[in-house]
């Protein structure tokens, strides 16, 4: 059987489609195959950033997937995602801290050994842990003035 040119053109057309789609969604940060299981946490502000890093000893699994301010108490919703191979307690804390010096923020999953295992869609507690720059501003005085006498 004989295809025409016509129909070459078709099938060389939609897979060109095909793979614009899946690269498109690949350079955003999503996988179109992924089967993440995602959690909730809460922040009183917000220094994240759609697709930063979860990490969990320092081993990135996962990303934060949506950011939403919630007005009824004034708080900021993270939607964050973890490969599903991972289990950890409800009784976990999500830590936000600073990646560097240049202001990048990443979550870290302190795991619980004990309590019930999270299920996908639970709310996890948050922590903030300072980082070097918010900690040199609370204590600037104290490093101006040994830097006057130096």
């Amino acid at each position: 059987m004989k295809i025409s040119r016509e129909i070459k053109t078709a099938i060389l057309v939609l897979a060109g489609i095909a793979l614009f789609v899946y690269l498109f969604t690949f350079l955003r940060g999503d996988n179109l195959f992924s089967d993440d299981q995602v959690y909730y946490t809460e922040f009183e502000y917000n220094s994240l950033t759609p697709s930063s890093p979860v990490t969990i000893k320092g081993n990135k699994i996962g990303k934060i997937e949506e950011i939403k301010y919630e007005f009824e108490t004034g708080k900021t919703r993270v939607a964050f995602s973890v490969d599903p191979k991972l289990k950890f307690s409800k009784n976990s804390t999500v830590r936000l801290y600073q990646t560097g010096l240049m202001g990048g923020n990443a979550l870290a999953i302190i795991q619980a050994n004990d309590g019930e295992i999270a299920q996908p869609g639970d709310f996890i507690e948050s922590e903030i842990k300072p980082g070097l720059i918010s900690s040199l501003e609370d204590d600037f005085s104290g490093v101006s003035e040994n830097l006057g006498s130096t």
